[in-house]
């Protein structure tokens, strides 16, 4: 059967075998390439809170995500593999769906089941859906409803009187789909107003409007399960949205400020021009700069044959509304890119749909008679192009990390951490393996919410808040120093890495030293060996080495723990070295530092560790004071130091001036 058979009698055959082959292999390619990447355990950024809530029964951050929630749950109940690993096979099936979806909303609307099928098979396999497609995040539902809603309008696209089922299906998919994502108002609100005055224009608009809202509200349905969950008060759950305003509060993304992505803002937030240079920048990434300019292809052509009023339109409208009003309320930094990236999968899926819209254009309308094949090979370039990293980042990072902050802590330890690698990945532990219950793990960021008080003192009772929140200007507030005070004779006290903006009103009278990833606290003037605290932390990097991820890409979240395996190192020798500096420089100590340090960085990244370069060749600088073999390795290791440090260190000009010395 030829395209050109598709195309000239597509409504014949719109229940034919082939629809269904397609959509069956298109379902199949995507379970066998999800299947075989999928990640075993959680991964980096909301994973591991998300899967904890699920199996847990509890509340997600702002604003809840109810229906990942209830289904993420479901998956738990099946008893194969881990519970991270039955969670994250939602995203699969989502993002499966969704692929299928658009396959057929693109074959529908250019009557071409090969343009459809590219469109499908490129948006599931670009990089970014692909890996939000193998682990637990909110993403791969709200692009299962995105595609739902672009094959409902489809659906109207030719049809003289579209089926009233059709607008209220949308309604009642755009209200579910909003128990999960809110991003998808920019897709549900134009979508229901076009359908509305177009394909509809000539019902009566005003009893499909009073038809369709059962259908809207019925979706919403799932947010019932925000407040009987806030009942149980459940241990990791945001917020009290068992009352009207804690619900109301929760569902508007108040603790972080509603349509914005951070609770705060730093210095260095990202432009509105920096931040679209940056999509257009990964665009390409996702479908090749070919694969872009026959997507814009596709849009000018079908704005050319449908108007501006036609479905393309409103596609492109969508777009622009989208990035503009994200990319303007955005608040992250330059380094959070990996943050604000996960969010552009709804553009992506946009595209996909003008790439195959493209390819119709240039392949069947032009005659060419191999559009399957060409079809099928620009699939498989694109899986081809992208399976190879899929498959390097299927790791058990997160897990071995959170085994690595349990493993550094003494029993009864509480841990005051901050940021959702740390916070999410244990809470996994804690919640879904029972891994460590005598560990009291307290999120720093949540006590400056007044509903956390009375959440740790009903679950830890023993750890003592000595006010109502985490805010030394505010009335019946308190500082770290307080914090501290009130835990440190009840437990061991650990803190994760100090925010530039938190208060450090505690040096007077406690002091740090680094711990693995973590923290200690100590009370000043505490006894203290460093040869058994050597010994001990030692050991935390030689059973847990991170040295693996060092080839991943720089802005994954893999690649920040690597990123912050080395800086827990560089913490560690340089609190060493200056206490060696106020104690005598016992070269006993040193040699053993540097005995360390050596073999350890012939595993890492010379770029990645310039100051750790430059830790040990003062280590050796300080030893060759006692024996002048130790200058030839202090040059070597300082050497490396000056070919990977950043431009404009500080110690730049001394160290180089002292190794052509």
């Amino acid at each position: 059967m030829s395209s050109k058979t598709i195309k000239t009698d597509f409504t014949a055959h719109s229940e034919s075998r082939l629809v269904l082959y397609l959509s069956i292999g298109l379902t199949l390619l995507c379970a066998i390439l999800y299947g075989i990447t999928l990640n075993p355990t959680l991964n980096g950024g909301d994973s591991g809170e998300l899967i904890t809530v699920a199996y847990t029964w509890g509340v997600a951050h702002p604003p809840g995500y109810p229906l990942f929630t209830i289904l993420g749950k479901i998956l738990t109940l099946i008893p194969i593999g881990s519970i991270a690993l039955r969670v994250n096979t939602l995203s699969a099936l989502a993002d499966t769906g969704a692929a299928v979806l658009l396959f057929l909303a693109v074959s529908r609307w250019s009557r071409n089941l090969w343009a459809g099928l590219l469109s499908g098979a490129l948006a599931a396999f670009c990089p970014l859906i692909w890996g939000y497609a193998v682990s637990a995040e909110v993403f791969a539902l709200n692009n299962f409803f995105v595609a739902l809603l672009f094959y409902l309008a489809a659906r109207t696209v030719g049809v003289p009187q579209p089926s009233k089922n059709l607008f209220y299906a949308a309604c009642f998919a755009f209200g579910l789909g909003l128990t999960n994502h809110h991003t998808l108002l920019f897709v549900g609100i134009p979508i229901l107003i076009w359908l509305w005055l177009i394909p509809f224009r000539e019902m009566k608009k005003v009893l499909l409007i009073k038809k369709g809202l059962p259908y809207f509200l019925f979706g919403l349905l799932p947010y019932l399960y925000l407040p009987l969950a806030a009942l149980r008060k459940p241990w990791n759950s945001w917020g009290n949205a068992a009352t009207f305003e804690g619900f109301i509060r929760h569902l508007l993304r108040a603790d972080y400020g509603t349509f914005q992505l951070a609770s705060s803002a730093g210095p260095g937030i990202m432009s509105f021009w920096e931040i679209n240079f940056h999509f257009v920048k990964n665009l390409s990434s996702q479908f090749t700069l070919l694969g872009v300019l026959v997507g814009v292809l596709g849009l000018y052509f079908m704005i050319r044959k449908e108007g501006i009023k036609g479905l393309s339109g409103l596609l492109a409208c969508i777009l622009l509304l989208y990035l503009s009003f994200f990319h303007a309320r955005s608040n992250l930094q330059s380094r959070d890119l990996e943050i604000l990236t996960r969010f552009w999968q709804l553009p992506y899926l946009i595209f996909a749909t003008w790439i195959g819209l493209g390819f119709d254009f240039l392949t069947a309308k032009r005659g060419f008679r191999f559009s399957p094949a060409a079809a099928l090979v620009l699939i498989s370039g694109q899986i081809a192009l992208n399976l190879p990293t899929r498959l390097e980042a299927k790791t058990t990072a997160f897990h071995r990390f959170a085994e690595a902050i349990l493993a550094a802590l003494p029993q009864d330890a509480i841990l005051f951490s901050r940021g959702d690698i740390y916070s999410g990945t244990v809470w996994y532990l804690q919640g879904c393996e029972k891994a460590r219950p005598d560990v009291h793990l307290v999120d720093r960021e949540l006590l400056t919410q007044t509903w956390m008080k009375p959440l740790v003192q009903l679950h830890y009772p023993e750890v003592h808040l000595p006010g109502d929140i985490y805010h030394p200007d505010l009335p019946n507030g308190y500082g770290l120093r307080q914090l501290i005070a009130a835990n440190i004779s009840r437990f061991p006290v650990f803190f994760t890495e100090f925010h530039p903006a938190e208060d450090l009103s505690w040096e007077d009278t406690f002091e740090i030293w680094p711990h693995g990833f973590l923290l200690r606290i100590i009370p000043k003037g505490s006894p203290f060996s460093l040869e058994s605290y050597l010994k001990e932390t030692d050991r935390l990097y030689l059973d847990f080495d991170f040295s693996d991820l060092k080839n991943l890409p720089t802005g994954s979240w893999e690649f920040y723990i690597y990123h912050e395996y080395l800086q827990s190192l560089l913490r560690r020798t340089g609190k060493a070295l200056d206490y060696l500096q106020a104690n005598g420089n016992d070269p006993n100590q040193l040699a053993s530092m540097a005995a360390f340090l050596e073999p350890f960085l012939a595993k890492q990244l010379p770029s990645e560790c310039s100051e750790l370069y430059k830790a040990l060749g003062l280590i050796y600088q300080r030893l060759s004071s006692v024996n002048p073999l130790y200058i030839a390795p202090m040059k070597a290791a300082l050497k490396v130091y000056l070919t990977t440090a950043p431009p404009g260190d500080k110690d730049f000009a001394t160290i180089s001036k002292m190794v052509t010395q």
